[in-house]
């Protein structure tokens, strides 16, 4: 049976597409920039690499997540798991683990009651 690829849902999607071009120029058209500035502010290839890599690295945790526990729900032990496997088989540095965090931090609607997880603060120490 093959298993569903959990797409980023109502919530999650919500913050993956808070960083596309149109909500941006919706967003700084509201404070007042004449469009012309925010031409410039939106087509800077920083942002764009930026929220490209966001949305990668979000949908590769969560068919990780979905994969490996069988859960749509995101727990601080899954994310410790996922940056440990990132880690130890990937072979990625301390400070792109310590990129990912935000990244899928931004998946679950209570981000900082997460990041203040004892799980995920020790791990972080001991890497």
């Amino acid at each position: 049976m093959r298993s569903k690829k959990r797409k980023v849902v109502a919530v999650e999607q919500q913050k993956v597409m808070s960083y596309g071009v149109m909500n941006q120029r919706c967003f700084f058209k509201a404070q007042g920039p004449l469009d012309t500035s925010i031409e410039i502010i939106v087509s800077n290839h920083r942002a764009v690499k930026r929220r490209s890599m966001y949305n990668s690295k979000q949908q590769n945790f969560l068919d990780w997540n979905l994969n490996d526990n069988q859960s749509e729900e995101i727990l601080a032990s899954h994310v410790v798991n996922h940056l440990a496997h990132l880690f130890r088989f990937r072979k990625l540095s301390v400070n792109t683990i310590k990129s990912y965090k935000p990244t899928i931090f931004n998946l679950v609607p209570e981000s900082r009651a997460m990041e203040n997880s004892p799980c995920i603060k020790k791990f972080l120490e001991t890497i």
